[in-house]
């Protein structure tokens, strides 16, 4: 009897922790995408810098290949010289949350640049921004709107436009060029 108290207590333990497992284990992956994010687009950052030379952001969403980033360079004339970062895809279980009102860096209600890219075979449509050779960005210095620009990451189980309760934003300033990640 008291080895049948014993499993029943175990299993309503198991059946609680569970849930705040997976809800621990989510967050964290969530906070290692961005932190990856950020540190890329500081490295690109640094090589527009060192090379003197722009460095273009490119971000793809809602892609046959996952929601992901990459980096060129280019000549001072604009034109690609060469991929300084393959495409990256953020996570599996992680996503962009599309939506003009947090993530203003992949809205299509702002005046960014866009082109098509051919990655792994596919033509892929992506927004972008530049990192130029004095570690500014090519994006005014707010929206139309007047808002900042953002990129928020949120877990792909999320459903909506809305923002939920776990998400990280990524703010860039566009005379700096700096990066700051927020979260709740």
């Amino acid at each position: 009897m008291e080895m049948l108290i014993v499993i029943v207590i175990l299993a309503i333990l198991t059946g609680i922790s569970i849930p705040a497992f997976i809800q621990i284990t989510q967050s964290q992956e969530l906070t290692n995408s961005g932190a990856r994010l950020i540190d890329d687009w500081k490295s690109d950052r640094q090589s527009a810098l060192t090379l003197n030379r722009p460095v273009q952001i490119r971000l793809f969403h809602g892609t046959p290949l996952g929601n992901g980033y990459q980096s060129v360079l280019l000549n001072q004339d604009g034109t690609v010289d060469r991929p300084l970062r393959p495409f990256k895809k953020i996570s599996n279980n992680i996503t962009f949350l599309v939506s003009s009102n947090y993530s203003t860096l992949i809205s299509e209600s702002f005046d960014l640049t866009t082109g098509v890219a051919t990655i792994q075979g596919n033509s892929l449509n992506y927004t972008a921004f530049t990192f130029r050779p004095d570690g500014s960005t090519d994006l005014l210095p707010t929206t139309a709107g007047g808002e900042s620009w953002h990129l928020t990451l949120i877990n792909r189980n999320t459903t909506g436009t809305i923002l939920p309760e776990n998400f990280l934003t990524i703010q860039i300033d566009s005379q700096t060029g700096s990066t700051t990640s927020y979260r709740p």
